[in-house]
């Protein structure tokens, strides 16, 4: 990792924190400005490349920005004003709702170059949802199944997508409020807020009030001019879904599983 310091004039290292893609780390640059540098391991290289490749595109508009990257790093910009969850967990759920409707208008706004052509379809994205409705017996995941297919053929819409919006995935800059940590997918736009219904975690006492899903179905569809039916049939899939990836039963993540029921009924 010398080499990278040495090529990117970086200096000072102080390790954030290790994940299961990378090593992060806050540095300086030689202009004395912090940054953060995440160091891929051998998943890291597969998993967040199209992210990288995803903030490229953005620009900084709406997210933060990328300042070098190769196949084993990436440096970007240095965002450390906290989380967008720490409003929520202040009492502020709505004010942070607001904030991140104009963040996805941000992140969505047509831009002048195309957009990266590597980014996942969301389609196969979802293809672990495809695959557990083969198998499984629950209604849940049988029902998320068939609402997905009929999602996937009725879009007309594709465009880049973050893939991992939630509260935690978006910091306080100097520039005002930024996503980090992109999928880096192409699909139907309302996949994008999906993630915001069960979020932020360790919030169950908010994020499983009935009331909020209708609400937040009710805002973003009218701040970001999306068909709210279809908001919500994304959440509830994405919802189900999670319960596959986390491995997980419904007792496990009961969390989810009460999110998905609740949003069940209110889509036609």
């Amino acid at each position: 990792m010398q080499n990278l310091f040495n090529q990117w004039n970086l200096s000072d290292s102080e390790k954030i924190v290790t994940t299961h893609t990378s090593d992060v780390y806050k540095v300086y640059q030689n202009n004395g400005e912090l940054a953060v540098l995440k160091h891929f391991n051998s998943q890291g290289k597969v998993d967040e490349a199209e992210g990288a490749t995803l903030l490229k595109y953005y620009e900084g508009q709406g997210a933060v920005r990328v300042l070098q990257n190769n196949e084993d790093a990436v440096l970007l910009e240095y965002a450390d004003g906290g989380e967008l969850a720490d409003i929520v967990y202040d009492g502020q759920d709505k004010r942070a709702t607001d904030i991140m409707c104009d963040l996805v208008k941000q992140l969505h706004a047509e831009r002048n170059t195309p957009a990266p052509t590597s980014l996942v379809p969301l389609e196969r994205w979802f293809r672990d949802l495809f695959n557990a409705a083969k198998t499984s017996n629950d209604p849940l995941i049988l029902k998320a199944a068939k609402v997905a297919r009929e999602l996937f053929e009725t879009t007309t819409t594709n465009i880049p997508l973050h893939g991992d919006l939630h509260h935690s995935n978006v910091l306080k800059s100097n520039r005002g409020w930024l996503a980090i940590d992109p999928k880096g997918l192409m699909g139907d736009p309302c996949y994008d807020v999906s993630n915001i219904f069960g979020n932020p975690i360790n919030a169950g006492d908010i994020t499983t009030v009935a009331q909020r899903q209708s609400y937040l179905a009710d805002t973003l569809s009218d701040k970001l001019g999306y068909p709210r039916d279809r908001l919500i049939k994304f959440a509830f899939i994405h919802s189900v879904i999670s319960t596959i990836w986390s491995g997980s039963t419904a007792q496990d993540d009961a969390e989810r599983v009460i999110i998905a029921k609740q949003l069940e009924p209110l889509f036609s």
